[in-house]
C-alpha cells in the first residue's frame, strides 16, 4: 500500500506541475475544471506535501480519521482519467516542437522507402533473389521512386518511365555523372576511361573521340565484311558442334566468342590470337567492377579499405590486365584495316530481345552532384541514383503482355533504343547513353540474321 501511495504521490506532482498547479494540499481549479482534492500534509524535511506525512498523522498512519481512504479513492480516479489526456498533449506539444524544427532546418521531403535497421540499412531486403527482381518487388510496394539505405550510403531507384525521364532528362546536368565503388577506383587509378570518368573536360573530349572517329555510322559500316566473317565462323562453329555431339549446343560460350571475335577484329583489323584470355579479362572486369566492399557501404569506416583483400586482389587483376593490353596495343599498330560497305537495316526482333532480356537489368548508377528535385520528392547531394530498367521495361503500364515475346509491338512504332522513349532505354539515355550503340547493334543484327538464316 505505501508503494501505491507513493506512485500515486509522484504522479499527482507531475500532473500538477504540467497544468500549472501548485504543490499544496489541495488540487488546483484549471480553466473552470474542478479536479478531485485529496488532503495531505506537509513533510517536515523539505516543505512539500507527502502521503506519509499527513498533519497530525505519523508515518505509520495515512491521515487523520476515515476521510482519507475517501480522498486518496477519489485522487486515484482523477489521475487515471486524466493520464491519457496528458500523454496526447505532450506527444502533440513534441510532434509541434518536431515539425517547427524541420520547418526551420528546411528538412527534404525524401522519397518513400522499405524499413530501414540500424547500421545495416536496408540491405536485408536484398538479400535471397536478383537485386533487379527485388527493386521491382518493393517499388510496387512503395512507389516508383524509392529511397534505400544500404549501409551508410543513400540510394534512390526509378522504376517508371516517368522517373527514369526525370533522372536521364530533367536533371540530366545534374546526374550525369558515376559514382564509383573502391574496385572501380583501383582500376581507374591510372587514368578514367569514358564509362567511369566524372562529368567534365576529360569526358567529354573522351565521348568526342568515341562517338566522331570511332563508333561513327560511317565507321560501323566500315567493319561489314569483319562482321560477316565472324558470322560464318560462327555458324560453323555450331553446326560442326551439332554434328559431333547428340546433345543441345549451349550457344552463351559461342555467342561470347562471337562478339570478341568482331570487336576485336575491327579494332586490330586482324583476329585476335589470345582470344580466350581477352575473355577471361573482360569476365573478370565485369565481376571485379560490379563487386561492392563493406568499404562501400561504410565508407566513414575507413579501416576496413586499408584492411580489405578485395582491394588488393582488384590492384593485382589491373597490373595484370594492362600488360595484357599492351600486348593488344602493339598488335594493333601493326595491323590497320579500312572499309567501307553499307550498314544493315534494324531489326525489330532485336529491339525485342533487348526489352525483354536487357544487356544490363540496372542502368549505371549516376551521382547526384547538387540538390534537385524528381516526381516532387528532393534528392539530396551525393545520393546514387539507379534506373531499373529490367522493371520499365517489364512494366504492364506501358507494355501489352509485357513477359510475352512478340517483336511485332515495334512494327510501325515509334518507340525505339535511341534514348528519347523512356519506357526502353537498354543503351540509357541523356548524356550517358552509351556512345558503342551503334557498333555492338551492327554485330547482333548480322550473327541473328545468320542464325535465322541457316537454322529452324
Amino acid at each position: 500500500m505505501e508503494g501505491l501511495v507513493r506512485l500515486l504521490y509522484a504522479l499527482r506532482r507531475v500532473l500538477a506541475v504540467s497544468i500549472g498547479g501548485g504543490d499544496h494540499g489541495t488540487w488546483p481549479h484549471h480553466r473552470g475544471v474542478s479536479l478531485p482534492c485529496v488532503e495531505l500534509g506537509r513533510d517536515e524535511d523539505d516543505g512539500v506535501s507527502s502521503p506519509l506525512s499527513a498533519r497530525g498523522g505519523t508515518r505509520a498512519g495515512l491521515g487523520r480519521g476515515a476521510g482519507l481512504p475517501h480522498g486518496l479513492l477519489l485522487g486515484c480516479g482523477g489521475l487515471i482519467a486524466l493520464i491519457p489526456l496528458l500523454y496526447a498533449t505532450i506527444r502533440f506539444l513534441r510532434a509541434r516542437r518536431r515539425g517547427s524544427a524541420s520547418a526551420s532546418h528546411g528538412r527534404p521531403r525524401l522519397p518513400p522507402g522499405p524499413w530501414h535497421l540500424p547500421v545495416i540499412g536496408s540491405l536485408h531486403h536484398l538479400i535471397g533473389a536478383l537485386p533487379h527482381r527485388t527493386l521491382r518487388d518493393l517499388s510496387r510496394r512503395h512507389g516508383p521512386l524509392m529511397l534505400l539505405r544500404l549501409g551508410e550510403v543513400p540510394v534512390i531507384v526509378a522504376s517508371s518511365a516517368e522517373a527514369a525521364r526525370e533522372v536521364m532528362k530533367t536533371q540530366d546536368q545534374v546526374l550525369c555523372t558515376r559514382p564509383l565503388t573502391s574496385c572501380a577506383e583501383v582500376l581507374n587509378q591510372r587514368g578514367h576511361g569514358i564509362t567511369f570518368a566524372p562529368h567534365g573536360d576529360r569526358w567529354r573530349q573522351l565521348r568526342k573521340a568515341c562517338v566522331h572517329a570511332l563508333l561513327n555510322a560511317k565507321c560501323v559500316r566500315s567493319f561489314r565484311r569483319i562482321r560477316e566473317e565472324a558470322a560464318a565462323r560462327f555458324i560453323r562453329s555450331i553446326t560442326s558442334s551439332s554434328f559431333e555431339s547428340q546433345e543441345a549446343v549451349n550457344l552463351r560460350r559461342m555467342i561470347a566468342e562471337y562478339g570478341a571475335d568482331t570487336t576485336v577484329h575491327s579494332v586490330m583489323g586482324a583476329r585476335f590470337k589470345e582470344q580466350d584470355a581477352l575473355l577471361h579479362y573482360v569476365d573478370e572486369a565485369v565481376r571485379v567492377v560490379g563487386c561492392l566492399t563493406v568499404s562501400d557501404l561504410f565508407p566513414s569506416w575507413r579501416l576496413l579499405r586499408v584492411l580489405s583483400g578485395t582491394l588488393r586482389r582488384a590492384a593485382a587483376f589491373r597490373d595484370s590486365s594492362l600488360a595484357f593490353m599492351e600486348r593488344f596495343i602493339v598488335e594493333h599498330l601493326e595491323r590497320r584495316a579500312s572499309l567501307h560497305l553499307p550498314m544493315p537495316e534494324e531489326d525489330d526482333v532485336i529491339q525485342e530481345s533487348l526489352r525483354l532480356h536487357a544487356i544490363g537489368p540496372l542502368l549505371l548508377p549516376r551521382e547526384c552532384q547538387e540538390p534537385c528535385t524528381i516526381l516532387g520528392y528532393d534528392v539530396p547531394r551525393g545520393t546514387v541514383v539507379i534506373v531499373n530498367n529490367w522493371a520499365i521495361s517489364r512494366d504492364p503500364k506501358y507494355w501489352d503482355q509485357p513477359e510475352t515475346f512478340i517483336p511485332d509491338r515495334f512494327m510501325g512504332s515509334t518507340t525505339n533504343y535511341k534514348g528519347t522513349n523512356f519506357e526502353f532505354t537498354p543503351f540509357g539515355a541523356g548524356r550517358r547513353i552509351c556512345p558503342g550503340m551503334l557498333f555492338g547493334l551492327a554485330n547482333v543484327e548480322l550473327g541473328l540474321a545468320s542464325l535465322l538464316f541457316y537454322f529452324d
